[in-house]
């Protein structure tokens, strides 16, 4: 798909020119001199942190999920295409490695592709925590879409305008802000120093000041639609505690966003386009969004019950029924367990199990925002675009490195329970040698939708939040 103007970005309607901002910066400035690294400087780990790099490979597994009922119209997902791409699996080895778009010509499943890339690195087990998250998700909620609802977009780029409260005809918001133009044409938004003299601008760049208008770019992992062509976003979320993650969601305005972006694009008609990959297209304009579905799963390892030893006669010794070790046992693998040692197994117990962890490990919650909640909504982007606006110019306007300090201050939101921040060392101390585990990156990526994985949890199993 291309965005409108032949920007050539995966972006439904976005017009060439446009500035994009993304929800992820609401979380990623409550830190200045996070939201600096990152977006002033360019930078990104070489190694993505655990977190995100399994919620990467959880968002790949449930988009192969929906792809498979996207372009099957609602079939029961294999247990094998976790392995073995379905999207290849009949095309001629003849045509070699690359032309499949879902495996890159590997030809594996999205469990196997996560079980290759971490074989001899430290995240080997969460090849086993993925496989069987994703087993206990389809076990949960069945092989099939949601009763009464059809799949018709995946990983599916939008983007609408940020309307300015400040006129009176809500015109779209567009000040000024600091471009540099590379010698290619191309362009991004100008980093520290780059308009001063400061920085280091590129050999050949050029660095101007012009009026641009502010967009907000999303991604839906999925678009869903009911029997009466009412469109829901269906937003995918992993945590250690998904009880927890969902009591937040009150105070999260990315769901309410994703409506109104919906909302948007539907009446341009631009869901009327022919089908694509990402899209079954011919989606009308009158069309209503009817809310959200939000589904948070586990990433913590779903285990097996514990056997106990054999007694002294040589017969089995039964499973152990302490709590704390049936706590991260589905019901499915305890069932599993005692028919394959032909132990008889009480009912009571499976539904416990069901209950207790089934349920809790992989939660869905259905709602719409009121009204209300999507007009603050749209002026807190208002709110948030002049935010970032004001962050770009004084990155770009910066003189000296001491200025860094004042327009950019550090606030240790990383030493708050369940905080992660990629920056920690040169937040420290700043310099080539804490930057070597960092890349620049040429700021392709601004006009892209954004791809928020969600909360994870930290190291100390609190949740926290995760910028994509």
């Amino acid at each position: 798909m291309r965005s409108e103007g032949g920007g050539g970005y995966d972006v439904l309607g976005l017009p060439s020119r446009a500035v994009t901002i993304r929800n992820s910066a609401r979380t990623l400035a409550a830190c200045p001199r996070r939201w600096w690294f990152e977006r002033a400087e360019g930078l990104a780990p070489r190694i993505e942190a655990r977190p995100l790099s399994y919620g990467t490979a959880w968002h790949a597994a449930l988009e192969d999920v929906n792809r498979w009922w996207m372009r099957s119209r609602g079939e029961p997902y294999r247990w094998e295409f976790a392995t073995r791409c379905w999207a290849c699996s009949d095309v001629p080895s003849a045509l070699g490695e690359g032309r499949c778009l879902s495996c890159r010509g590997t030809r594996l499943g999205p469990i196997a592709a996560a079980r290759l890339a971490w074989t001899g690195t430290d995240r080997e087990e969460d090849a086993l925590i993925l496989e069987r998250n994703l087993e206990g998700w389809l076990h949960v909620h069945g092989d099939r879409p949601p009763e009464g609802f059809r799949v018709i977009g995946v990983e599916l780029g939008l983007a609408m305008p940020i309307r300015s409260l400040a006129s009176s005809r809500r015109e779209v918001y567009s000040p000024d802000l600091w471009i540099l133009r590379r010698p290619d044409g191309t362009e991004r938004l100008a980093r520290t120093g780059e308009a001063t003299g400061a920085g280091n601008v590129p050999p050949g760049a050029v660095v101007f000041r012009e009026r641009r208008p502010v967009w907000l770019s999303v991604r839906l992992d999925v678009l869903i639609a009911d029997e009466s062509d009412s469109l829901y976003v269906d937003e995918h979320k992993t945590s250690r505690t998904p009880e927890a993650y969902l009591r937040g969601l009150s105070v999260d305005p990315q769901v309410t966003c994703y409506e109104l972006v919906l909302g948007y694009v539907t009446r341009e008609g631009w869901l009327e386009m022919p089908r694509s990959r990402d899209l079954v297209g011919g989606i009308s304009r009158s069309a209503t969004v009817g809310g959200w579905l939000y589904d948070v799963a586990s990433s913590s390892l779903l285990r097996d019950p514990h056997r106990l030893k054999d007694k002294k006669d040589g017969t089995h010794g039964g499973f152990s029924q302490a709590k704390n070790l049936l706590a991260s046992v589905p019901s499915w693998r305890l069932e599993e367990a005692y028919r394959r040692d032909g132990i008889e197994l009480d009912p009571a117990a499976l539904s416990q199990q069901r209950s207790r962890v089934d349920r809790r490990r992989f939660l869905r919650e259905w709602g719409g925002s009121p009204e209300d909640i999507k007009a603050r909504t749209l002026r807190e982007l208002y709110a948030e675009a002049r935010r970032q606006v004001a962050l770009h110019r004084a990155a770009a306007e910066l003189k000296t490195p001491e200025e860094v300090d004042v327009e950019f201050p550090r606030v240790p939101i990383c030493r708050q329970p369940g905080g992660r921040c990629a920056f920690l060392e040169p937040c420290f101390r700043d310099g080539p040698q804490a930057r070597a585990n960092f890349v620049v990156r040429d700021g392709e990526d601004e006009r892209d939708a954004e791809k928020d994985y969600g909360d994870e949890p930290g190291e100390d199993g609190d949740d926290a939040g995760v910028d994509a």
